[in-house]
């Protein structure tokens, strides 16, 4: 055995060190530079950076797909706009890109609009699929154009008097030109203007028009104001209530019946909406609603008389696009009467598990009447996913000369148990 001074020892060692950080700073520089934090994938660009379109209009952009990190591999895309109206469309031409590591390739992403899309911002999604890598993007398009709006958004007079309304016309995504309006009634009776007809709307402001409205007789319809720009148009709405009662405004409750319901996509449900006189309010209250997307609604009769003490109702019909996504979504109703407001809300449900219903079929179908005789059809409702209780039945008869004929249930109830039947 060889003895080492503690010098040499020294030495030695340090010298060992010295190879060793060398030898290992070669290995390491021979290694490609690969961060870790980096798998394969790819990157999106866009041109134009920004697209900018006027309603019934149609652009363009071109996305460009580059490979990042050797990334290779078909790609699947498709393009939705969320909660866009269905007057904008979008559409990937080619729906498939095929990328080469290190490569590139480009589709087209078309954007339609018509006449009546509304102004203003939209964001687009772009899903892009490669076996389990998924990534969304995002591109927006500029509707330029102008928004429409009424205040009061509701009327309500005495016969012989008159209700205005402020239109107000704003200038969206830098909009500006003359605009034209037109007024128009859904009854026969009433007489309806709108002055100036004529408006010259500046970029990124807003102007104004007066809509008068004058009737002789009670009752309710609706005026509507169509703005017409340069080949594309907005309008505005406004129900309209005519009465002689000497209380046409107070203070009330609301309620929906039921307050929270569970509902499957591609299906609806019909909400009581309950209005409730507090006090001395004989009033006349009209009756909206807020909600996503996922839903489209109705409202029938939109505007309730209340008696003095009394109650009065109106029916929402709420149905679940067949997209809608699963959750719990919060459905706001609010009933208006002039300067007072209230509101109530309803618990949705949206989900694919079976929900207790129930549904209705007649047999015959089809029944034909002699003039002075009468015909029977058979009623049956069946119990859907094990709903049970009791079912009221009416019924309605339309077309020409409708009120000569007289529908009778017997019994006008049936109750039904859980998948049960009834007649």
């Amino acid at each position: 055995m060889k003895a080492y001074s503690t010098g040499r020892f020294v030495t030695l060692l340090a010298a060992s060190i010295i190879i060793a950080l060398a030898l290992a700073y070669s290995v390491t520089t021979l290694v490609p530079s690969i961060n870790p934090s980096h798998g394969p994938s790819y990157a999106l660009s866009t041109t134009p950076s920004s697209l900018q379109v006027t309603p019934g209009a149609a652009g363009s952009y071109t996305l460009k797909l580059t490979s990042q990190f050797g990334f290779s591999g078909l790609l699947k895309l498709a393009a939705r706009v969320p909660n866009a109206p269905n007057s904008l469309a979008v559409s990937l031409a080619p729906a498939e890109l095929q990328l080469s590591a290190g490569g590139s390739a480009s589709t087209t992403l078309n954007v339609a609009t018509n006449p009546v899309t509304p102004a203003g911002t939209y964001s687009i999604a772009i899903d892009e699929t490669s076996g389990l890598l998924s990534h969304t993007d995002t591109v927006s398009v500029n509707v330029v154009g102008f928004s429409v709006s009424a205040n009061p958004a509701l009327l309500i007079f005495r016969p012989n008097a008159t209700g205005t309304s402020t239109i107000s016309i704003t200038s969206v995504n830098g909009f500006s030109g003359q605009v034209n309006l037109f007024a128009s009634s859904s009854a026969s009776g009433p007489t309806v203007s709108v002055s100036p007809n004529t408006l010259l709307v500046p970029e990124n402001r807003t102007v104004t028009s007066t809509l008068t409205v004058q009737s002789s007789a009670q009752g309710r319809f609706d005026v509507t104001v169509t703005v017409i720009g340069d080949q594309f148009y907005q309008s505005v709405s406004l129900p309209v209530a005519v009465t002689s009662s000497t209380s046409i405004s107070g203070n009330f409750s609301m309620t929906v019946i039921p307050g929270s319901f569970e509902i499957n996509p591609g299906n609806f449900r019909n909400v009581i909406v309950e209005v409730n006189s507090i006090g001395d309010c004989g009033c006349l209250v009209t009756i909206s609603t807020s909600t996503s997307a996922s839903f489209a609604y109705g409202i029938g009769p939109y505007i309730v008389q209340v008696p003095v003490g009394g109650s009065a109702n109106s029916t929402l019909t709420l149905s679940a696009n067949p997209g809608a996504a699963l959750g719990i979504y919060t459905v706001t109703v609010t009933g208006t009467s002039l300067s007072i407001a209230h509101s109530t809300q309803l618990t949705v449900t949206v989900t694919t598990a079976p929900v207790p219903d129930m549904k209705l079929t007649a047999n015959p179908l089809f029944v034909t009447v002699a003039q002075g005789a009468s015909s029977t059809a058979s009623i049956t409702v069946a119990s859907i996913a094990g709903f049970s209780g009791t079912v009221y039945l009416t019924g309605s008869v339309y077309g020409v000369n409708s009120s000569a004929i007289t529908l009778n249930f017997n019994p006008t109830s049936v109750t039904l148990a859980p998948n049960g039947t009834a007649t």
